[in-house]
């Protein structure tokens, strides 16, 4: 209540602002007015002699100007506790992708130590099969890795399924509870259990790291091991995802300060947000979140999100997959080999017509050589950026549709970049399914289907 606290108002009388000190009172507030600041005094006031809404519009101007720095301030404290989130995980990421390498690179120098093998078509089919599941799972990995860093809206709230979250969550935390403790003999294990998974009306991003971060909490909480527990069940109105740990728990005055922001009792290894954004996250949410624990006992976090996706839900739709056109005309413009090589297999094999090249320079010289029905560069690139390449080949010809496929497509989607020219971006690796759907996109935007036919 604010009855009897002391009160500053800024009333706007004739003659000008003046500032009133007094107390609230249940019906009235006593005022008792005291000396005017000067401006010197007082640089926030507003001139002498000013309109009252002029001092109004002064003092929103500043509010405004406020507000956008405290947001930029908390975006700079989200990205370093992603950072921090990431750190953490550095050691383990490396173990996962040399993991997946082992099998990439030990097999295919069998094969090419022993060609012989290739006369055994199932042996071989068998080892290509485990070299492809190699590969998609550091491509995962980059996968998930990405949502690290992809920005989202505050108000996007699409249908999503919390359970699949909490598996990706498990996954792309793997190298930190499996691989580096494991390291160390250390064992963590981890049981889910949903018992029901309805669809939450969420942002995906803010979701994914707040259970990103209690994931990493209860890893810290098991330095000699243990069991960390995911439950999730729908109470009446509310969705209730539990996750808890069996470490060593926290003191009753730490646990009463958990979500205080920069509060923190690792030290210098921790920075004292995760917590407290974990919490404004489930705020944001409509939801709510409860902590228990006991010293030696471990610790549980219970989180109630709201099941009614109406107020927010926004469906996410697929547009249908696009026939791929027969017999294009392609040019490539890539200086990596192997992915110039890959691409060039693949669509031939298709039935179109391809013309690979190593630099940007050869490539915008054979465009303005010949008529391409479509063109695929990569962004990297000595000499001239594919930035370049696709501004330079817009400017001659804006109807030709260009995809970028480049190293950094997950980033660029992640941030929403798109560059001058270009129609599709593809992230490296790519499949040959995800190859063939870009293009029937990018060829069928400026060449649609009629209606109707």
């Amino acid at each position: 209540m604010l009855y009897n606290k002391p009160l500053t108002v800024l009333t706007g009388k004739p003659g000008g602002p003046k500032i009133v000190q007094g107390t609230w009172d249940k019906s009235i507030m006593r005022k008792k007015e005291t000396k005017t600041p000067r401006p010197a005094d007082c640089p926030h006031a507003a001139e002498p002699g000013a309109h009252p809404d002029q001092a109004l519009l002064e003092a929103n101007m500043r509010l405004s100007e406020a507000l956008t720095e405290l947001k930029r301030h908390q975006q700079q404290i989200i990205q370093q506790a992603r950072l921090n989130a990431l750190g953490q995980m550095t050691s383990g990421i490396t173990h996962d992708f040399n993991n997946a390498l082992m099998p990439i690179q030990g097999f295919s120098e069998f094969l090419l130590n022993n060609p012989d093998m290739l006369d055994n078509k199932q042996d071989t089919l068998n080892i290509l099969k485990d070299i492809h599941a190699a590969a998609r799972h550091a491509s995962d990995m980059i996968r998930r890795l990405s949502n690290f860093y992809r920005p989202s809206e505050e108000t996007e709230r699409i249908p999503v399924n919390i359970e699949e979250i909490v598996k990706d969550v498990v996954s792309i935390t793997r190298p930190r509870w499996k691989e580096e403790m494991g390291a160390r003999d250390v064992q963590i294990k981890f049981k889910i259990d949903f018992r029901s998974s309805p669809a939450l009306c969420c942002n995906e991003t803010q979701v994914r790291e707040a259970f990103t971060n209690l994931v990493m909490n209860a890893i810290d909480a098991l330095p000699q091991g243990g069991t960390i527990s995911i439950d999730g069940q729908t109470d009446s109105k509310w969705f209730m995802i539990t996750i808890a740990d069996n470490g060593v728990g926290m003191a009753p005055e730490v646990r009463q300060r958990c979500f205080e922001p920069f509060f923190s009792t690792k030290g210098k290894d921790g920075t004292g947000i995760g917590l407290a954004m974990v919490y404004g996250i489930v705020r944001s949410h409509d939801g709510h979140i409860e902590v228990a624990s006991e010293e030696g006992a471990g610790t549980s976090f219970a989180i109630r999100l709201p099941t009614d996706i109406a107020p927010y839900a926004k469906s996410r739709s697929q547009s249908p997959r696009q026939q791929e056109p027969e017999n294009l005309h392609i040019l490539i413009v890539d200086d990596e080999p192997w992915s110039r090589n890959f691409m060039t297999r693949h669509l031939r094999h298709s039935g179109h017509r391809v013309v690979a090249t190593g630099n940007g320079e050869e490539g915008l010289e054979k465009f303005q050589q010949t008529k391409f029905d479509v063109v695929i560069t990569d962004r990297a690139m000595p000499d001239m950026s594919g930035d370049s390449v696709a501004q330079r080949m817009k400017a001659i010809c804006p109807d030709t549709p260009i995809v970028m496929v480049t190293g950094f497509g997950e980033i660029m989607k992640a941030t929403g970049e798109m560059p001058s020219g270009v129609d599709e971006v593809l992230g490296k690796p790519i499949t040959r399914t995800e190859l063939s759907d870009a293009i029937a996109r990018a060829v069928g935007a400026f060449d649609p289907v009629p209606s109707g036919a």
